[in-house]
């Protein structure tokens, strides 16, 4: 798979909460960079475990791809993902209750995929202030 393929199938399991489509383009050892963690997440398990506070925390997450560029083994996406607080979901201070507030963000993801076609690295990257002002942890 061409990571072109890779980005719009896990995209759009991720759309459709489709657990198992997502891990399988997953390698085992994989590893993620997220603002909202103060550590990489390693390994398929943490990857699903953050996959699962997010369906969680926003039931109706939706990520839409604003552009797309591949190259090689190699990938970057600009996204929007979007929906409503209705659940719980771990902080870096404790669980944060739902807010019920509709919340929006932009960022990018570069990756990259082996020679099997599974996602080995993540870095994302996105304005967290302005995500934890919308789960109401800051003003």
């Amino acid at each position: 798979m061409t990571p072109e393929q890779v980005a719009r199938k896990s995209i759009d399991a991720f759309n459709r909460h489709d657990r198992a489509a997502y891990a399988a383009l997953i390698a085992p050892d994989v590893v993620a960079y997220d603002p909202v963690y103060p550590e990489p997440l390693r390994g398929k398990k943490a990857i699903m475990r953050d996959l699962d506070a997010s369906f969680a925390a926003i039931p109706d997450v939706h990520y839409e791809i604003l552009k797309l560029l591949t190259k090689d083994r190699d990938g970057v996406i600009e996204f929007r993902i979007s929906g409503t607080h209705t659940g719980a979901i771990e902080g870096p201070s404790g669980s944060i209750p739902a807010t019920n507030n509709k919340v929006s963000w932009i960022g990018a993801e570069f990756f990259r995929i082996d020679s099997k076609g599974l996602v080995v690295e993540e870095r994302r990257y996105f304005d967290s202030e302005s995500l934890r002002k919308q789960f109401g942890l800051a003003r």
